[in-house]
């Protein structure tokens, strides 16, 4: 993939669809910053897993999650490549076209027989919904987060 002049890459996806693995390899391949995050939260609030920090924050986790993305979003200065949650963007808040303008979106749409299999083997909060819940979640937001893309990597 090549690099874009002004722009850095927002990947992002589903839970357990690969978003991390993809974003290292493609930062490390154009000698790009790579961000997290997950990481980035955990690092703040001292926690090991995103399963921990969520029982943490509770409600608030969403919205610390929204608060520390458009920081992070509005305090890039070079070209970077930022991994986020597919959920983060469906923030009420986020500004998809504003984003766009500093950010290639790059999905990873994984098959969603995958995801649930990678789900099943996590500490998760997702553990808690049926097959059937996740399948219909999946097939919400995969939708949408198709329409975003202006990359999709299966």
């Amino acid at each position: 993939m090549e690099k874009i002049n002004n722009k850095s890459y927002l990947i992002y996806g589903v839970k357990a669809s690969g978003k991390t693995t993809y974003a290292e390899k493609l930062s490390e391949k154009l000698s790009l910053e790579f961000i997290d995050l997950d990481k980035k939260l955990l690092e703040i609030y001292n926690k090991n897993t995103v399963f921990e920090l969520y029982n943490y924050l509770q409600n608030e986790f969403r919205v610390t999650e929204y608060k520390q993305f458009y920081n992070l979003v509005n305090n890039i200065t070079k070209n970077t490549v930022l991994s986020v949650g597919g959920s983060t963007l469906l923030y009420k808040e986020i500004k998809i076209k504003d984003i766009k303008k500093k950010f290639k979106f790059i999905l990873i749409d994984t098959d969603f027989e995958e995801i649930y299999k990678r789900i099943q083997k996590q500490n998760t909060v997702y553990k808690r919904y049926s097959y059937k819940e996740l399948k219909e979640l999946y097939g919400k937001r995969i939708k949408l987060f198709r329409s975003w893309a202006d990359k999709i990597i299966k």
